[in-house]
């Protein structure tokens, strides 16, 4: 995603100089009561690159570290979707662009490219995509007074903080793959929506699902649709558009090839993810185009909690 009211910040990539091999890019921020974890793979990698992945055959592998435990990200050669229900918190996600146009190239019929997470510690949060994962901060929007405004990377926390700023979203992004942070109340991330791009046939199938099924679906402006899975969180739908592609097309960079989220219910969660965009299923995860949902046992009600992600 280029700059579409999104946010971002830039940093350092720390990534490994290797083909497609497994580094952990280990984060040792205190940023969550039960971090994510995050398996880094890298080639080369530079402040905007993306990896690709698929589950590599391995045991699990640990890959953030925060205060209290670490958690591993179990290995294998896929990549799957998984959710969680509860119903929004949208504040103007940064996902906003141009309408739909004419594909050149067809996308792949169903992608997972973005998704929105909601934490009490923003910077920290921030701070480990950035530092250790080599993301661009793509801009910080939110408001001063009433003035509602949006500054790119350049300006540093206590810059805006003497301005009187007021976060609403901070947008990140690194090759495939866009995140959007929220300010909330729980200090583990959870997440608020995942975002999907699928060609036009798709796009209108899943809106039919979703209508059958009698889950809210709200249109905003022609530049996104959400869909609630009523398993705690949301899907952002989108038909073919051309800032997506550009995106996905950096995917030899960065791609996500796992999600792993802490759930209540990860079966659940799981089923309504496939059933809405109609693809497989394993158990507790989903697979949904190149990237794997994982749902884990173990975590909240409503919105899942980040768990663990791996990118190639």
């Amino acid at each position: 995603m280029r700059h579409r009211p999104l946010d971002g910040n830039a940093g350092v990539p720390q990534l490994l100089e290797h083909g497609l091999e497994v580094a952990d890019a280990v984060v040792d921020h205190r940023l969550l009561v039960q971090p994510p974890e995050v398996l880094g793979l890298g080639r080369e990698l530079r402040p905007d690159q993306r990896l690709t992945s698929r589950r590599a055959e391995h045991g699990p592998v640990p890959v953030l570290d925060v205060e209290a435990e670490m958690l591993r990200v179990p290995g294998r050669e896929h990549r799957r979707v998984a959710r969680t229900q509860e119903d929004t918190a949208d504040t103007g996600d940064t996902l906003h662009r141009p309408e739909p146009y004419d594909a050149l190239a067809p996308c792949a019929q169903v992608q997972l490219f973005h998704y929105h997470l909601v934490t009490s510690r923003v910077r920290e949060v921030e701070a480990r995509y950035i530092g250790k994962l080599a993301f661009d901060l793509v801009a910080r929007h939110g408001r001063i007074g009433e003035d509602l405004t949006s500054y790119e990377p350049g300006i540093a926390w206590h810059e805006l903080d003497a301005m009187g700023f007021k976060l609403r979203l901070t947008e990140l992004e690194k090759g495939a793959v866009n995140v959007v942070v929220q300010p909330g109340q729980w200090p583990t991330p959870r997440v608020d929506h995942l975002g999907f791009v699928l060609d036009e046939d798709e796009f209108e199938l899943a809106i039919g699902r979703a209508e059958q099924s009698e889950l809210r679906v709200q249109e905003h402006g022609g530049r996104r649709t959400f869909v609630s899975t009523n398993a705690g969180y949301r899907l952002e739908l989108h038909p073919p558009r051309e800032w997506i592609d550009e995106l996905l097309a950096q995917g030899d960079e960065l791609r996500l090839s796992e999600l792993h989220l802490k759930a209540d219910d990860p079966t659940g969660k799981a089923k309504a993810l496939a059933a809405i965009l109609d693809v497989d299923r394993d158990g507790d995860s989903v697979e949904v185009g190149e990237t794997v949902v994982c749902f884990v046992r173990g975590g909240p009600q409503g919105r899942p909690e980040l768990y663990g992600e791996l990118f190639v």
